[in-house]
């Protein structure tokens, strides 16, 4: 910055280290394929929706992130929510029993969602239910729009950031089905 470049000198421009696709495509007019700062939000499974109103612990998660999307990206997905998901597919009665014998320990409420199972029926549970949330953004998707993204990404007359968009859009289904195929690897049982 404030040093001119001779002539024939390499220059570099750092865009920053984790900036997504979105932002990129908006204030530089391109995209990053593979991105790995990519993210998609994906709506936030009906089993936490409905156990919010149960579940005090949920209910404050919900109100205090204000969220009804989630972060996803190709290794995986925000811990909370798989945390969030843990406590919604769990007896209401049994989550009120080990918060309360966490906090007996001396421990707060706060670190209870950083607490663990080794439950694999419950994580099977857990990992389903994110499954679910990945089919369902696929189907919406469309095989149609996918191919009409791939034909924009090749031969767009419409110019070039409609080109990128339809990249971006391309690369958000296929950063869902990347991470569907992660999740079903972690299944417990899976080779």
């Amino acid at each position: 910055m404030g040093t001119a470049a001779g002539e024939g000198v390499e220059v570099f421009v750092d865009y920053g280290s984790r900036r997504g696709n979105a932002n990129l495509l908006m204030v530089y007019g391109f995209v990053a394929r593979p991105n790995p700062m990519e993210t998609v939000d994906l709506p936030v499974p009906d089993c936490v929706r409905g156990a919010s109103e149960h579940h005090r612990l949920l209910r404050g998660f919900m109100e205090n992130s204000n969220r009804n999307t989630f972060k996803a990206a190709r290794v995986g997905v925000d811990l909370g929510m798989k945390r969030a998901i843990r406590i919604a597919c769990s007896d209401a009665d049994l989550v009120s029993a080990r918060l309360e014998e966490h906090v007996g320990r001396g421990l707060s409420e706060e670190t209870f969602w950083h607490e663990s199972t080794e439950d694999d029926v419950l994580e099977s549970r857990v990992l389903q239910e994110l499954l679910a949330v990945c089919e369902e953004f696929l189907a919406s998707q469309g095989h149609s729009q996918v191919s009409q993204c791939q034909e924009g990404a090749v031969g767009d007359s419409g110019g070039e950031r409609e080109r990128l968009a339809a990249s971006f859009r391309l690369e958000r289904g296929e950063l869902v089905q990347q991470l569907r195929e992660k999740l079903l690897s972690q299944m417990p049982g899976s080779c």
